[in-house]
């Protein structure tokens, strides 16, 4: 039997213009895709990353563009699609003014307090 995976993400947007897409949501999909039994909690400020009212633009800088920026909104719903679970923390969300109305579906609010109880239903934890 797999593992149960919880990987916590802290921080959001990090150097996702070089690789088009977050790191880490990326390498949970293919663990996924491999196999693995993996979740997702989103913390900090990766809670932004469920707010459906935003999107990463175009970037130029100098003669380079990022033609092809990065679909964090599509990216989860993918990986929401293929079984994965999505957690993040309400009250991060509620800090940063994220309204319930704009959350992807599917991701699973939980309170600061709940978090160690959260924990408790995976064998492995990675912090990224």
């Amino acid at each position: 039997m797999a593992k149960k995976i919880l990987n916590i993400v802290s921080q959001g947007f990090r150097a996702i213009y070089e690789e088009q897409d977050d790191t880490i949501l990326w390498l949970v999909h293919a663990m996924k895709n491999a196999g693995s039994d993996v979740s997702i909690l989103l913390q900090g400020s990766a809670v932004t990353y469920i707010d459906t009212a935003q999107e990463c633009p175009k970037l130029t800088l100098g003669t380079w563009k990022q033609s092809n920026p990065p679909n964090i909104i599509h990216d989860m719903e993918a990986m929401i699609a293929k079984g994965i679970s999505f957690y993040y923390v309400e009250d991060d969300a509620l800090a940063r003014g994220v309204p319930a109305e704009r959350i992807v579906k599917g991701i699973k609010a939980i309170k600061t307090t709940e978090i160690p109880g959260l924990f408790h239903k995976f064998d492995l934890i990675h912090q990224w």
